[in-house]
């Protein structure tokens, strides 16, 4: 059974354990705020970049973008590349798989090759 003391000290320990909940709430909510601007952004920097391709593909007068270009087919036809990497710590690793996986994938396509 336990003693007077004992108890003193579990209900000592709870209060310790409430006051550090009561603490984490508070900081998952403050940050609520910055991981909902965040997607905001990342929305926002999206439709940059679409802007910036589609005046990219008008400005080199582009009418038709193929998606996924099959092998074997039109050996004039023009195929561009474009490959977004990151720039922000830590992804080196990625970069030189994303690279590698690019290359590989481009040996099957036929047709001009323009890397840009």
């Amino acid at each position: 059974m336990d003693t007077l003391e004992d108890l003193n000290r579990k209900l000592d320990g709870a209060k310790d354990i409430k006051s550090v909940v009561k603490a984490m709430k508070a900081m998952a909510a403050a940050n609520i705020s910055q991981y909902e601007a965040a997607v905001a952004s990342l929305g926002d920097y999206y439709n940059t970049v679409t802007l910036g391709i589609k005046a990219y593909l008008r400005a080199e007068k582009i009418q038709t973008v193929i998606e996924k270009p099959g092998a074997g087919k039109d050996e004039d036809q023009t195929v561009c590349v474009i490959v977004f990497g990151s720039d922000l710590g830590l992804v080196g690793q990625f970069n030189d798989l994303l690279s590698g996986f690019v290359q590989q994938s481009f040996n099957v396509i036929t047709g001009k090759r323009k890397f840009g």
